[in-house]
């Protein structure tokens, strides 16, 4: 039985068309022709609500010196992921909240190591692709924390509430983000080559680092063989675990609503006219039985650029409290565009994979 998550021990070594804003750190010199420049941070989006930004971090692996000049290779992907998360709700709506910057990160060669290559990738991060019919990424992520931290205001503390994104410069459909018990977390994202709305590169980084990686959100992939949670104790037990760390929103281990994760939704006086789509569903993180999502289709169930209505409290929570405003769900209901269940969710809700042949991306990776 595949587990929702592959565990280790520490031990373990806006809106669309927005452009990035090129504020160098390192004396103006430019990266495209001073070696000198590698891990210059350039603010690609700053805040402009809150009381403290939300920090996004975006560096790059398998991208040569080069490729870091202005409006270059590595720019042009970084803006691509930024004008993808910002595009869905609830990051379009608070998108205020967030500075996104970047970290110039050299490589010696361009690409990605493949595991069962004879030969690696000379690249930064030392970025390998599991390949096969694996979506799967690992790098080396204390180094990419170091290069994160290189970013204004990312001290060890701040980088427990941010979320660091490491663009592979390898084509292909892979992605898979890392989450720290501590609150830290990297979304690895290759340069998707899907051609399908749910294979995009846009769609893997609005699933791994907005759903994963900032949300802390549960997959909710599912096929009608997968079985039942309860016969695999292992996975069980790293939901409790994690959803009592406050991972993990959007599954149920039950069908009661009086007792999921979302019960709140059931009492708003919007739910019947707003949010009577909201239920108790049957199939989510990688198991048919035994865990419950709470809506036909989502973005942690195919990719899609919609998340449903628990995901986006989860995600509006967790901007507020990063930026030392207060939640209020009154507030949250007046802001939430995606309220009326748009076509987003309508269009295609009988199965979790909406195309034949549809991949999901691999498990997050959960480190104690």
């Amino acid at each position: 039985m595949r587990h929702l998550y592959r565990s280790f021990c520490l031990l373990k070594s806006v809106t669309p068309l927005l452009g990035l804003i090129i504020l160098a750190t390192s004396c103006g010199k430019d990266p495209a022709v001073d070696p000198d420049t590698d891990g210059t941070v350039r603010i690609a989006k700053e805040c402009t609500s809150g009381l403290k930004p939300v920090n996004i971090v975006i560096t790059g692996d398998g991208f040569l010196e080069e490729d870091y000049a202005t409006g270059g290779a590595f720019d042009q992907a970084a803006n691509r992921a930024i004008d993808a998360l910002f595009s869905v709700e609830p990051f379009k709506t608070y998108s205020a909240y967030f500075r996104v910057q970047t970290v110039t990160a050299y490589s010696e060669e361009r690409g990605a190591t493949l595991k069962n290559a004879s030969t690696k990738t000379n690249t930064i991060f030392g970025v390998t692709l599991d390949g096969g019919s694996s979506t799967g990424m690992s790098g080396k992520d204390d180094k990419v924390f170091d290069y994160a931290k290189k970013a204004q205001g990312i001290t060890a503390t701040e980088l427990k509430q941010t979320v660091v994104i490491v663009i592979s410069n390898y084509v292909q459909y892979a992605g898979t983000t890392y989450s720290y018990s501590d609150g830290r977390s990297i979304a690895y994202i290759a340069l998707s080559s899907g051609t399908s709305q749910l294979t995009r590169f846009g769609n893997v980084v609005v699933h791994e680092a907005g759903g994963h990686g900032f949300g802390r959100l549960a997959d909710e992939y599912y096929n009608s063989n997968s079985g039942n949670i309860n016969n695999d104790p292992d996975a069980l037990l790293e939901i409790i675990e994690w959803q009592d760390r406050g991972y993990d929103q959007n599954v149920s281990l039950t069908p009661l609503h009086s007792k999921c994760p979302w019960n709140f939704i059931f009492t708003l006086p919007q739910y019947q006219s707003d949010y009577h789509i909201v239920s108790t569903i049957e199939g989510g993180a990688l198991f048919a039985e035994g865990v419950w999502r709470p809506e036909p289709i989502s973005c942690m169930n195919d990719n899609r650029l919609y998340f449903n209505a628990p995901s986006r409290v989860a995600i509006v929570k967790r901007i507020v409290e990063i930026a030392g405003t207060s939640f209020s769900m009154q507030e949250f209901i007046d802001k939430d565009y995606d309220r009326f269940n748009t076509p987003a969710v309508l269009t295609s809700h009988a199965k979790a994979a909406a195309e034949e042949g549809f991949t999901p991306l691999a498990p997050p990776v959960r480190i104690r």
